[in-house]
């Protein structure tokens, strides 16, 4: 994002893939924690890309 590269690059699906992937094998499938982790990134996100 901070280089401007688009979305659509296979680098960058690739790596969202990758982060989905990481993502689902963290919560596993279960719904309130997906969205627990979402909802924690959304109200916390200064935070975090400090």
């Amino acid at each position: 994002m901070a280089t401007g590269t688009s979305p659509n690059d296979p680098k960058v699906q690739k790596l969202a893939q990758r982060w989905m992937e990481l993502l689902e094998s963290f919560h596993g499938g279960d719904p309130g924690l997906r969205n627990s982790l979402y909802r924690m990134q959304a109200e916390n996100s200064t935070e975090i890309s400090q």
